[in-house]
């Protein structure tokens, strides 16, 4: 899944997850500071489909 797709999805999911509002923000952070561990984060993602594998990706 592409990068904007994953932070729809987390903007989405931090509405009603303060967890995923503070991944959020620690993970636009570090698109700044830290470039390499962000797309590290976002390449871990890209095998997944749907929101629901980016949960399980993320929670599991």
């Amino acid at each position: 899944m592409e990068r904007e797709e994953v932070k729809k999805i987390l903007k989405i999911l931090a509405l009603s997850q303060g967890s995923y509002g503070r991944l959020l923000r620690d993970l636009e952070e570090a698109e700044q500071l830290d470039p390499e561990t962000a797309d590290a984060f976002y390449e871990s993602l890209l095998p997944c489909r749907d929101a629901i594998d980016v949960i399980n990706a993320i929670e599991g």
